[in-house]
């Protein structure tokens, strides 16, 4: 975990560094929107769908240093 101005934040991977895979079934409708988005964006899935989840852990953890700090 890193901390930038005392916020708790994930950092981008590092190639070949600690890295772990997580499979999920998701509907095929939405596997044409991440398919349709990425492309969009120039991306590959993969890339467009980390980018997705670090950016909801970032700002859930946001949240949750701000919710932290408020009952302070």
């Amino acid at each position: 975990m890193t901390f930038i101005y005392g916020i708790r934040y994930i950092p981008s991977m590092s190639r070949g560094r600690s890295t772990t895979l997580i499979t999920t079934r998701i509907p095929d409708v939405m596997f044409d929107i991440i398919e349709a988005l990425a492309e969009r964006k120039g991306m590959t899935r993969s890339e467009y769908v980390r980018g997705v989840l670090e950016s909801h852990l970032n700002n859930a953890l946001k949240a949750y240093e701000d919710e932290h700090i408020q009952s302070r």
